[in-house]
């Protein structure tokens, strides 16, 4: 038994010898193993290491050099490991579209083992697309492309843009700067010596919005015909707010900017059409469930200077539209007695004194939604923002377009160089100009005052377009506001 207990202990301690001799033979070794991201300026990459030596790892991590001889290495140092195993590192600062090398590392016991070296080329930022392309200054606008970094920059028409974010290297997001003159202006991504041009601009919502004159009155009307006679507007009847219906007329010289009262000796009526001196009809008395029509039919002579009765009209509407179209007026649409639709359209005749029924518009057709005429034709936006276009040669309808944005009620059409100018409906403030030839939309700065004042007229003179808004919420006790909009300044 003494035997065999000797000979036992023996081989233990034989056995740990060698356990031993072969802990202190064991060598810590790493490889590197591949590169999990490239991007322009930075590379992320994993290595492994395989064993540790009995005095263990005290650093570990990757060497990454423009040359395979490591001569100037940006060393990515994770610190101590004390179990085998993988490891990921990611050195920044590269050069963008450079060759590089990498290579894993670890020290132990004093001496510096290496990985395999991977050749790696980082990669050349690119530009996809930025939206919305067209804005505002103040505006955020989103870039979309890849392998941007802290250092990029953006420029719109050259002028350097504020950076909120750039995420996950592939999107931008900036803030359009303020400009002084170009509506279409560059959008170029710079990240050190590349320069990246979007091939399309950016263009800037542009107009001016200003407040530029007041009523006669500090009455606020609404629902009254107005009409412009060369360098006069003529304004009146409608309803006063929190009185009643209107019975004075007025009119507005542009050259003095003076207002002054015209004599009327006509029925007060509100909604009545009005079209180039010709007005009519309306509502004379407006009950519960139905109005009292007007059967009154009067134009204005711009060379006495009154307003000259020319008959009894065959029909009574209200928000009838009226039209001058190759020096005949035409009737559009309007609202019947018992509030019913009414899609009719009449057409008089100036040397007769009669009026002829045409047909009917494809579209329920009413003052509360804008037109507007060019080239002889008439437009309408109707309430499913259809725009029709009604040509009296051949008396033809043709839907041309579509609105392009929301549409409520009292809004309005005008045009002004061939482009007509739609928007500033009610509770909505954006206004937007349709390029009638080109059959094109564009969106312009949208008005700036209080949207809840209606529009009770509008025309244009010296290239702007007036504005006259009426506060019809209020009990009174200040003057209708005057505005102006110049749709091509900054």
């Amino acid at each position: 038994m003494k035997y065999i207990l000797r000979v036992l202990i023996s081989s233990l301690i034989l056995g740990a010898v060698v356990a031993c001799e072969e802990d202190e033979n064991i060598v810590s070794r790493v490889v590197t193993e591949e590169i999990l991201f490239i991007g322009g300026d930075k590379v992320r990459m994993s290595g492994r290491v395989l064993t540790i030596a009995n005095d263990g790892i005290q650093d570990h991590g990757f060497w990454v050099a423009v040359d395979e001889a490591f001569t100037s290495p940006i060393v990515v140092s994770l610190g101590e490991k004390s179990i085998p195993g993988r490891f990921i590192g990611e050195a920044l600062g590269l050069d963008l579209k450079s060759d590089y090398y990498l290579k894993s590392y670890i020290t132990s016991k004093g001496n510096m083992v290496f990985g395999n070296t991977i050749p790696f080329t980082t990669l050349a930022p690119f530009i996809k697309d930025f939206s919305p392309r067209i804005g505002i200054a103040g505006q955020i606008i989103t870039i979309t492309g890849g392998n941007f970094n802290d250092a990029t920059e953006v420029f719109v028409g050259g002028t350097k843009a504020v950076i909120n974010d750039i995420e996950f290297e592939s999107v931008i997001k900036f803030i359009v700067p303020e400009i002084a003159n170009n509506v279409l202006v560059d959008v170029k991504v710079v990240l050190g010596s590349e320069q990246l041009t979007f091939i399309y601009p950016f263009e800037y919502i542009v107009g001016r919005w200003e407040k530029t004159g007041a009523f006669i009155d500090d009455n606020n009307y609404f629902e009254s015909f107005f009409f412009q006679s060369d360098d006069k507007l003529l304004f009146g009847l409608g309803n006063i707010q929190g009185t009643g219906i209107n019975n004075k007329i007025w009119e507005l010289d542009f050259n003095s900017w003076a207002w002054s009262e015209k004599p009327f000796t006509g029925t007060a009526v509100t909604n009545a059409f009005d079209a180039s001196g010709f007005f009519g009809s309306g509502i004379k008395v407006d009950l519960r469930d139905n109005f009292i029509p007007s059967d009154e039919f009067w134009k204005y002579n711009p060379v006495t200077e009154n307003f000259e009765q020319l008959g009894i009209l065959p029909f009574g509407f209200s928000k009838s539209v009226g039209v001058v179209l190759n020096n005949d007026l035409y009737v559009f649409g309007g609202i019947i007695a018992d509030l019913s639709d009414n899609f009719n359209y009449y057409k008089y005749d100036d040397t007769t004194g009669l009026w002829s029924l045409l047909g009917n518009a494809p579209i329920n057709i009413n003052k509360s939604y804008p037109n507007f005429q060019f080239n002889n034709s008439v437009y309408f936006v109707g309430q499913d923002r259809s725009v029709y276009r009604y040509t009296p040669e051949g008396d033809i309808w043709i839907q041309v377009s579509q609105y392009p944005d929301a549409i409520a009620p009292d809004g309005f059409g005008i045009v002004l160089n061939s482009k007509a100018y739609i928007g500033v409906f009610e509770t909505l403030r954006r206004i937007w100009e349709y390029d009638i030839i080109l059959n094109t939309w564009k969106k312009k700065i949208a008005f700036p005052g209080n949207v809840r004042h209606n529009n009770a007229a509008w025309w244009t003179y010296n290239n702007l377009i007036y504005v006259m808004k009426s506060d019809i919420r209020s009990a009174g006790g200040a003057p209708m506001e005057i505005w102006t909009f110049n749709p091509d300044v900054f």
